[in-house]
């Protein structure tokens, strides 16, 4: 096992870095006192250059990035950083990994991402984010499934139910939400409140001829509430 230690200026993309490496686990570790890999990115007109070093080893990509977009400009250097990173650690451990580069837990957004720019869903993950045969067909396969369930009309709304608490804290949770434990006084008008603004909620959606898809409830975690409060 190879112990590695994310070296990189921009520290916003640090986690998702990380998240690459943790992909190649049981063959990497994220240590502290591991190797360095270090990554870095310079902008050279509209083309792009990333360059990833360790081991004695040093890889580079380039490519043509719209600098005049900030938001797409941001987007692209986290892709392209992590697309070399996956690639220099594949050839350097001779591991491919059935997703390629890819991490998180909703590949298709990616791919819908993708079909709206006009590629092709799953032969763009196989093509440019080394997603295996097998997995790519499984992303057309869902797409496929999802027609006119994903696609929505300008009358279609759905309606989110937030419900921020919950009967433990996870360690790992960024979402907004609080203990019931410790915010027992406020279940009870948090609920009424909600009534409250979910009868606002449907006269819009009456008063509008709008047609209501889907409602889902969130949180926090939303069965903390007691079956009376739900």
């Amino acid at each position: 096992m190879y112990k590695f230690k994310l070296v990189y200026e921009n520290e916003n993309m640090i986690n998702d870095l990380n998240e690459t490496l943790r992909a190649f686990y049981p063959h990497v570790l994220i240590s502290d006192d591991g190797d360095n890999i270090s990554l870095s990115q310079i902008q050279d007109g509209k083309i792009l250059i990333s360059k990833v070093e360790f081991c004695g080893n040093e890889y580079i990509r380039k490519d043509c990035v719209d600098t005049t977009n900030e938001i797409l400009r941001k987007r692209y250097q986290k892709r392209y950083l992590k697309l070399l990173l996956y690639t220099s650690l594949s050839r350097f451990l001779g591991v491919e990994l059935p997703w390629g580069s890819l991490t998180g837990i909703r590949p298709t957004k990616l791919a819908y991402d993708l079909l709206s720019e006009g590629e092709s869903g799953g032969d763009s993950l196989r093509r440019d984010f080394f997603v295996s045969e097998e997995r790519a067909k499984l992303v057309d396969k869902i797409i496929e499934t999802q027609k006119g369930i994903y696609s929505t009309h300008t009358k279609d709304v759905d309606l989110y139910v937030n419900i921020p608490f919950c009967v433990s804290r996870c360690s790992y949770c960024s979402f907004v939400s609080a203990l019931c434990s410790d915010k027992k006084k406020l279940l009870l008008p948090y609920a009424e409140a909600l009534s409250k603004e979910l009868a606002c909620a449907l006269k819009i959606i009456e008063n509008k001829g709008l047609n209501l898809r889907a409602v889902y409830c969130g949180g926090g975690t939303p069965t903390s509430f007691s079956a009376e409060l739900l």
